[in-house]
């Protein structure tokens, strides 16, 4: 029997015999989870056969990014999820957070007065730009921006800001193509709000065309299981100019997630390092 083009033997043990003959690299039990006795007996007899074995996975809802089995008071779990930055890690990332936010206030202090003035100057309205943004575990808090557009309080943020947007003030074009009006963040570090490196904050619902980013991408939310940042992974990788379509959404979210699930203090000094070497200016900045 032969089903596309590929010889199709019956039974385990004719499979186990064939696999002393022939080279098997890959068995794949095609059973459903609730036939739990009959895969448990197949895989007895298959473990003599030096394979990969694969059992299908039924539910679509299971993430298996972090899938791992666990003993739990003498059961088998399997764990679909796992907390991100833990223990030494969430230490060493905070210490790193600090420190480079702190020094950076300092370096930087005679700039953002500087720039504090000229914002004051160029356009009525306060220095500082706040807004509600969604931070670490879904709590919202109030995000710090050098003000580079006139106030317009009906304007939410959910639809972000477009490159011809005429309330970009002439100090704030500068700013925003520079990423100088990112910098009153690094307070936002020091009040222990944000990281200098994660997924970037958005506004609560924010918009993806005119479906919130919940809607348009099913993984959104675990963006939210560490500090957004200041810089990320997401936008040294092309997602900086704003995100009006499904698939740049799908793209952004899924570098968060590769950031989040490979974190290291090395990981984020090499964002680091890119941001300041090219990642604050150029052709998709605004």
């Amino acid at each position: 029997m032969e089903i596309a083009g590929l010889t199709v033997t019956h039974g385990v043990d004719e499979l186990a015999r064939r696999a002393r003959q022939e080279r098997v690299d890959v068995v794949i039990i095609a059973l459903p989870w609730r036939a739990g006795q009959h895969i448990a007996e197949m895989m007895r007899k298959l473990c003599a056969i030096p394979a990969d074995v694969l059992l299908p996975i039924e539910a679509d809802w299971i993430n298996l990014r972090g899938a791992q089995l666990f003993n739990v008071g003498g059961l088998p779990f399997l764990q679909v999820a796992r907390r991100p930055l833990k223990g030494t890690d969430a230490i060493l990332k905070s210490i790193l957070d600090y420190i480079v936010a702190g020094i950076a206030v300092l370096l930087l202090s005679p700039l953002l007065l500087v720039v504090a003035i000229l914002v004051r100057l160029d356009s009525p309205g306060p220095i500082l730009f706040r807004q509600r943004r969604v931070g670490f575990n879904g709590r919202e808090f109030d995000m710090f921006k050098f003000r580079s557009m006139t106030v317009d309080p009906t304007d939410d943020g959910s639809r972000g800001t477009p490159m011809d947007n005429p309330r970009i003030t002439r100090i704030g074009r500068f700013i925003r193509k520079t990423s100088i009006d990112e910098l009153p963040q690094l307070f936002n570090v020091l009040r222990g709000e944000m990281s200098v490196v994660g997924p970037r904050a958005h506004v609560p619902n924010m918009l993806v065309g005119e479906r919130t980013y919940f809607e348009t991408v099913q993984e959104y939310a675990a963006r939210h299981r560490v500090k957004p940042g200041i810089t990320g992974w997401g936008q040294i990788n092309g997602m900086r100019g704003g995100i009006h379509d499904a698939d740049k959404a799908r793209r952004g979210v899924e570098l968060d997630l590769q950031y989040i699930e490979n974190w290291s203090l090395w990981f984020d000094i090499r964002i680091m390092a890119r941001t300041l070497l090219g990642g604050m200016a150029g052709r998709d900045v605004f």
